[in-house]
């Protein structure tokens, strides 16, 4: 190898190993820094949608947080939290949206929905602790594509 290299003139040495530097930091750009910095200009892109999401995640935090009063002495409130869930999502309409219910242990009941309304779900979570004292344990949602939808999956435990 040595003896191939002796073989150059120092100007075509000279050319080899500024070549090869300029293909090894068009490599190292290519693949380090251009991916780098274009997923932190999509990050960038991102951030105002998901400040908004945040905003509107909050209030609904706060909403929720409403719903979760004490509850009067109330008939409903001797039947088990999986007929409960089961007879209010009938009755607001919203059992269509049910994609599955799973009981807990200690009388928890975990609930997920496929594409609600925001509103008609906030409300049923109203009737449950209302009308039933069901406490809320726990409640997420997702923005769906159509305007006040969303994927939610609430839990359900004990009573007010």
């Amino acid at each position: 190898m040595m003896a191939f290299w002796e073989k150059w003139s120092n100007r075509e040495r000279l050319m080899v190993v500024g070549c090869s530097l300029f293909i090894l930091l068009a490599v190292a750009y290519l693949l380090v820094l251009e991916p780098f910095y274009s997923g932190l200009d999509e990050y960038r892109r991102q951030v105002p949608g998901q400040r908004a999401e945040l905003a509107w995640m909050q209030s609904a935090s706060l909403r929720i947080k409403e719903l979760g009063g004490p509850a009067a002495d109330i008939v409903g409130q001797n039947a088990s939290p999986l007929a409960a869930v089961d007879r209010a999502a009938r009755k607001m309409k919203i059992d269509s949206a049910i994609k599955r219910v799973e009981p807990g242990d200690n009388e928890t009941v975990k609930v997920w929905f496929d594409e609600v309304l925001f509103d008609d779900l906030i409300a049923w979570c109203r009737v449950l602790s209302v009308e039933y004292g069901i406490k809320i344990v726990s409640f997420s949602a997702d923005r769906q594509q159509a305007p006040g939808y969303v994927s939610a999956r609430v839990v359900f435990g004990g009573r007010t």
